[in-house]
């Protein structure tokens, strides 16, 4: 299970340092900015049954839940974040890294490394 959240943590690392190469400035300027813009649940599917769910609350907490539907798998863990627009710096409970991914947040709609796509809840 460990081994799991590892190398998630690991390809979230390498989505973000292939993000960072490509990132819109627009987009980044458009961002206001609010760290309470991120507070809530975001979620995303596909139709082969893979999910993932970030859900920050205004104390800085979150949890990520994610799993695959066709496979009945889930797993989740939890931890604290800062929100600083246009980046999410979070820590894993039980973690010794600290992870910083690009995210912007436009309406509804939140992007994660200029790739994943989750909405509010």
């Amino acid at each position: 299970m460990k081994t799991l959240k590892t190398i998630i943590a690991c390809l979230i690392l390498a989505i973000s340092c292939v993000a960072f190469v490509g990132c819109n400035k627009d987009k980044e300027e458009n961002n206001n900015g609010n760290a309470n813009s991120i507070v809530g649940t975001w979620r995303y599917s596909e139709s082969g049954g893979s999910y993932g769910e970030w859900t920050f609350t205004a104390s800085g907490m979150f949890e990520y839940r994610y799993g695959d539907m066709s496979m009945n798998h889930s797993d989740s863990y939890s931890g604290t974040y800062e929100y600083k627009a246009p980046y999410l710096t979070y820590h894993i409970i039980g973690e010794t890294e600290t992870f910083t991914e690009h995210v912007v947040i436009e309406g509804n709609k939140m992007i994660m490394n200029g790739e994943a796509v989750y909405y509010r809840q």
